[in-house]
């Protein structure tokens, strides 16, 4: 017999082999075939590894025995397990201890036994590795050596397992770290952010502006790192799922650029985009992670482009009727990368120099990021760059056709224009922090919607059946009962069918996929922006053809819009059609064709990069046209609009240009229309 181990040590050994968390554990294929292995070689028809753990032996893997586990007592590894050396018996029943043991007297007949201690680093035998024989034997030296070489093996198999599920611990206690820091994080600046755009509706002095700019930046400059390091999280774990739906590339663009314009502005930095004409209208994809990838490479480029220009180009590569490659470039003036960096790059929290998280910040994920999603897609990204010069960054993406025109972009949504949709509707906010319940409110009263609010689920439960309500908001983590369980009473007990937008500041794996799942029709992430919140309720409440028409920043006239161009169109066609053929009239409408469509665009454009002091110029070009046409409404807008600039109400003037740009291109288009007649 070898060594034999104090008995109080055996506390010791128990505690051990819990630490390893192995016990009663699903079957493994690594164990398995060791075990099998050890059969072979030894030409044994039994082998084992056995855990015990001071009741009973449970064998981890076995070939040969039909039982899970035996009673400790009855054991031959008890004895085995004192020990550090090999216990082997070349015949049972010539050995006093285990010549009367179950084992040898009944069924199984064992007149031989191997076992070797399955020892940790700490000298703990926490079970053991067996062969078996029905018949006496003898082991060599060599065979001896082998199982010996097994239970190292073994144990080492069991310190990897350990590993194992210790790095999933972490990785799930990281996830719910990252998460949980993003609700507190966000939950907060979903309100700061909320009342900085409310704020910005009201009249201020130029200084209060430049304050709540500052405010604005900063809060989306913070949202963005959170953005970047869940993001990184997730793509880390292989815990994100692409959501593929009909989408529009050049649309998708739009809104990136959109986004992107003020930074560029405020560096003064030209920011441009050039589309394929054969683009195709929809695709197939993830229209999230594709912005993503858009926004990181171009505010990126903004970041290290001091001046000059950064330019969004997509053009087609390979089509045919049912797919396109897509060639997405980023293309910057700015400093450019080193040679010996572009490799490096695309690696996490890596920049291209040590000073650039110092200079120009970032979390040196972005590009990390842009990989992940892009490889995600199944497409590539590559960089090319001189130094001194600038950067283009090159994405490739092969897309599906998608025929269904079922899409939905966050764009820049005129609330005029849309007041009349959903004004009067009631919604119902199951929300339990004070300052969300008191944005939110804000925004649906601004938009003349009814609002009623719940601070929790279960008082949501109890409102929905006593009033009926349009749509209702619902929060996911509030207390006395969460926003998933409320919506299941509402759903399947209840059974109303009641819009539900899920909303929450958590960023869980599949957070979204679990709201639709529990009924909810759509889900919103904190902090969300006023346009992201109309969007989602525009979907609820509006056809999708008017829905989509108010979407698009070229909308002309439509019956739904709110203000009379069509009639003073009308009207001036009327007083003109006596003399269209000749006469003074048709040189009017001959020159305005002719002549407005240059200023229109550069008007556009100023109207997109919120360049005011040309907003300010083509107004006042507009309001003299006007004049001369005697068309009231564009003198009436026109003046609005100059005058907003020289005020230095910036934002209204953005959106009574809208109203101009769109009144002007319904003239022009009638014009048009009477020209060709």
């Amino acid at each position: 017999m070898s060594e034999v181990v104090p008995a109080n040590n055996e506390a010791d050994r128990i505690k051990r082999l819990d630490y390893y968390e192995i016990m009663d554990s699903q079957e493994e294929a690594m164990f398995d075939e060791l075990t099998l292995l050890a059969s072979q070689i030894l030409d044994v028809p039994i082998s084992y590894i056995s855990l015990l753990d001071g009741q009973r032996q449970w064998f981890k893997s076995k070939v040969g025995l039909d039982v899970s586990e035996t009673p400790i007592d009855i054991s031959f590894c008890k004895h085995t397990i004192m020990g550090k050396e090999p216990l082997i018996v070349n015949d049972t029943l010539e050995s006093e201890t285990f010549k009367d043991n179950v084992f040898v007297t009944g069924e199984l007949g064992a007149r031989f036994y191997a076992g070797v201690p399955i020892m940790d680093l700490d000298n703990h035998a926490i079970g053991t590795f067996c062969a078996v024989d029905q018949k006496p034997r003898e082991l060599t030296d060599k065979e001896k050596q082998l199982l010996k070489t097994m239970a190292k093996t073994a144990m080492s198999l069991i310190s990897l397992r350990k590993s194992r599920l210790e790095a999933m611990k972490l990785a799930k206690a990281k996830e719910e770290f990252l998460s949980n820091m993003s609700h507190e994080i966000r939950t907060p600046l979903n309100a700061i952010i909320g009342f900085n755009d409310l704020l910005r509706k009201t009249t201020l002095t130029t200084t209060q502006s430049e304050y709540l700019d500052t405010i604005r930046t900063s809060s989306q400059t913070l949202k963005v790192i959170i953005d970047d390091v869940l993001d990184f999280s997730k793509l880390e774990s292989d815990k994100i799922e692409l959501e593929l739906r009909p989408i529009s590339l050049e649309a998708l663009v739009d809104h990136v650029i959109k986004l992107q314009l003020p930074i560029a502005n405020e560096k003064g930095v030209r920011l441009l985009k050039s589309l394929d004409a054969a683009l195709p209208v929809y695709v197939l994809g993830d229209q999230t992670r594709l912005a993503q990838i858009f926004t990181n490479l171009i505010s990126n480029a903004i970041k290290f482009t001091a001046k000059g220009l950064v330019e969004l180009k997509a053009y087609v590569v390979e089509q045919d009727d049912f797919n396109s490659l897509v060639r997405f470039q980023v293309v910057d003036t700015g400093i450019g990368i080193p040679e010996e960096n572009l490799d490096k790059i695309f690696e996490r929290f890596t920049q291209a120099d040590a000073n650039t998280t110092r200079l120009y910040g970032g979390t040196g994920l972005g590009l990390s990021i842009v990989k992940g999603f892009t490889e995600l897609m199944g497409g590539a990204v590559t960089v090319e760059s001189t130094l001194g010069k600038g950067t283009t960054f090159t994405v490739e993406l092969r897309f599906e056709h998608a025929e269904e025109e079922e899409i939905k972009i966050i764009n820049n949504i005129d609330v005029t224009q849309v007041t009349s949709f959903i004004k009067g509707k009631e919604a119902l906010v199951v929300e339990d922090n004070p300052h969300n319940q008191l944005l939110i409110k804000n925004y649906l009263n601004l938009w003349g919607v009814n609002c009623t609010i719940a601070n929790n689920g279960e008082e949501g439960v109890q409102m929905v059946q006593n009033k009926t309500f349009d749509i209702i908001f619902m929060d996911l983590q509030m207390p006395v009962m969460d926003g998933f369980m409320a919506t299941d009473i509402i759903r399947n007990k209840i059974k109303l069918e009641t819009p539900i937008v899920g909303c929450s500041a958590h960023s869980l794996v599949g957070e979204k996929h679990k709201c639709l799942a529990i009924g909810m029709n759509d889900y919103v992430s904190k902090p969300y922006t006023e346009q992201e919140l109309l969007s989602s309720i525009l979907q609820f409440f509006t056809e999708k053809d008017k829905l989509q028409l108010l979407m698009t920043p070229d909308a002309l006239v439509d019956e739904s819009m709110e203000y009379s161009e069509k009639d003073e169109v009308a009207a001036l066609l009327k007083s003109f059609d006596e003399n269209f053929v000749e006469g003074f009239a048709a040189e009017i409408v001959e020159v305005f064709i002719r002549t407005i469509p240059a200023p229109l665009e550069e008007f556009k454009i100023a109207l997109a990069q919120e360049d005011h002091e040309t907003i300010k110029d083509k107004a006042h070009y507009f309001l003299g046209t006007f004049g001369a046409l005697r068309i009231e409404k564009g003198r009436e807008l026109s003046k609005t609009v100059e005058q907003a600039v020289q005020n230095q109400e910036f934002e209204k003037s953005v959106v009574e240009g809208g109203k101009l740009y769109r009144f002007i291109n319904s003239i022009l288009t009638a014009f048009e229309t009477v020209a060709v007649s």
